[in-house]
């Protein structure tokens, strides 16, 4: 069976992970940990809002 993405199940699941690791002792990994964390969900909504600019833009040359 194959399983269809969900951004918003995926961005839940990266302020589960967030919240957890900030509530752990703040150690230079759990630090790094954190940044990832957050960079991948600004590069996730970048990639949103991109891809809905570029959904927009076809529908204007089509319509």
């Amino acid at each position: 069976m194959e399983e269809k993405f969900s951004t918003e199940t995926f961005s839940k699941y990266l302020l589960r992970l967030l919240q957890e690791r900030q509530k752990m002792p703040m150690t230079e990994f759990n630090q790094g940990a954190i940044a990832t964390l957050i960079e991948v969900e600004e590069t996730l909504n970048m990639m949103l809002k991109n891809n809905e600019e570029n959904e927009n833009d076809l529908n204007e040359v089509e319509g």
